[in-house]
């Protein structure tokens, strides 16, 4: 996101506050993609930015109290992980939120950050084993792959939400 448009986004929660009634919060998805560590096939342009083999994050929401000059983002090696990222965010009093867990392979390093970090990645994305999106019924195994993180010792807070709304 360039920095205008974080700028922007800053702006519109400040005039979209209401003191003593509504709390309007900046935030962004910090996004950490299969082609920012390997190449991704032929006709396809390539961002490998990090040696070694891929690491698959998923994404994650990000959230500050008060204003940031700049968001912090995957691409940027001081950031590239969920635990350097967990640590810059605490160090501006934001937390993050882990998104839609996937139990595809890009989601296999999604809790990859030690439980001293669960106080500032504080929610995890909770839904339905199977989701129905675009017509179509796909199994997400998000209970399964939360009870996984819980189980070897990671914490979380519970959050339900959508990347899609839907008015009936």
């Amino acid at each position: 996101m360039p920095k205008e448009q974080w700028t922007l986004t800053q702006d519109k929660a400040d005039r979209h506050t209401i003191n003593g009634k509504f709390v309007a919060i900046a935030g962004y998805e910090w996004t950490s993609q299969p082609k920012y560590w390997m190449g991704v096939g032929e006709n396809v342009v390539s961002e490998r930015l990090f040696p070694g083999p891929p690491k698959l994050y998923n994404h994650k929401n990000v959230y500050f109290p008060s204003r940031v000059e700049y968001i912090f983002c995957a691409k940027d090696p001081a950031y590239m992980s969920p635990d350097l990222l967990a640590g810059v965010v605490q160090k501006h009093g934001g937390l993050v939120h882990n998104a839609h867990p996937s139990a595809e392979p890009e989601g296999r390093d999604q809790f990859d950050y030690p439980s001293s970090h669960c106080a500032v990645i504080a929610n995890t994305e909770m839904g339905a084993d199977s989701i129905r999106y675009d017509g179509k019924t796909y199994q997400v195994n998000w209970e399964s792959i939360v009870r996984d993180f819980l189980n070897s010792g990671g914490k979380t807070g519970f959050v339900r939400g959508t990347d899609t709304i839907t008015c009936g």
